[in-house]
C-alpha cells in the first residue's frame, strides 16, 4: 500500500514536468557525445530519451483526452519511425518520416506546455520546469523545422553542403534563439533565412512573456497570503 501511495505521488504531474526536463536535457547534450559512443548506442540512447519525453509529455496527462490522444499518435508515429531507421534503413527515407512526425509531435507538446503555464493558478516547482521545458522544446522544434527546410531546400544552411548533420540544426536553432549569432552556420536562402528569423522572434518573446507572467503570479500569490 506504500509503494502504491509513492508510486502515486511520483507520477503527479508537477514531477512529470521534471521527468519531462531531464529527457529534454539528455536530448540536447547526450548526443554531443557521439564522438566516444559506438553508432548503435547512440541511436539507443536518442531513442530512450525521446521515449522518455513521450511518456512525460502525454501518458500521465489525462486534462484533455483529444490532445492527449493525438500526441501520443505523433509521439508514437515519430517514436517507431526513429526506430525504423536505426533498425531497418539509414537511408534518407526514414529520417524524413521521423522528422514529420517529430515537428507535429513537439508542435503540439510546446502548445500543451503553453496552457498548462499560462492557467496555473499558483507557481511551484512543477510549473518552473514545466516553462524551462517550453522553452527547450520550442528550440528543439526549431531544430526539426530546419531540418525538413534543409530537405525541401537542399544548401539553404551551408553553400556547399546539401544536408547538415541532425545535431546541427539543433544546435544552430538555440543558437539563434539566445542571438548569439557565431556565424558558423549562415541561411543561405530566403525561406531558411525566415525561419531563422522566426525562430529568434520567439525565443525572445517566449522568455520576456514567461517571465512577466512567472512574476506576475508570484505577486498574486504573496498579495493572497498576507490578505489570509
Amino acid at each position: 500500500m506504500r509503494s502504491m501511495k509513492i508510486k502515486s505521488r511520483f507520477i503527479h504531474k508537477e514531477n512529470r514536468f521534471v521527468i519531462l526536463f531531464l529527457s529534454l536535457i539528455a536530448t540536447i547534450i547526450l548526443p554531443a557525445l557521439s564522438p566516444i559512443l559506438s553508432e548503435g548506442l547512440t541511436d539507443l540512447v536518442s531513442a530512450i530519451c525521446f521515449s522518455g519525453i513521450v511518456v512525460a509529455g502525454y501518458i500521465w496527462d489525462s486534462e484533455e483526452r483529444r490532445d492527449h490522444a493525438l500526441g501520443l499518435i505523433f509521439g508514437a508515429a515519430a517514436f517507431f519511425s526513429l526506430g525504423a531507421r536505426v533498425a531497418i534503413s539509414q537511408d534518407d527515407t526514414w529520417y524524413l518520416v521521423h522528422t514529420v512526425f517529430a515537428l507535429f509531435f513537439f508542435n503540439v507538446l510546446e502548445f500543451k506546455l503553453l496552457r498548462s503555464v499560462f492557467n496555473s493558478k499558483e507557481v511551484n516547482y512543477g510549473i518552473i520546469f514545466g516553462a524551462i521545458s517550453g522553452y527547450l522544446t520550442l528550440g528543439i522544434m526549431g531544430g526539426f523545422w530546419m531540418t525538413l527546410m534543409d530537405f525541401v531546400e537542399p544548401y539553404s544552411f551551408h553553400p556547399s553542403i546539401p544536408h547538415l548533420p541532425s545535431y546541427d540544426y539543433t544546435y544552430f536553432s538555440f543558437v539563434s534563439m539566445t542571438t548569439l549569432g557565431f556565424g558558423d552556420i549562415l541561411p543561405q536562402k530566403p525561406p531558411a533565412k525566415a525561419i531563422v528569423m522566426l525562430i529568434t522572434i520567439l525565443g525572445q518573446l517566449y522568455l520576456s512573456t514567461l517571465i512577466g507572467l512567472l512574476i506576475g503570479k508570484l505577486m498574486i500569490n504573496y498579495q493572497s497570503q498576507v490578505k489570509n
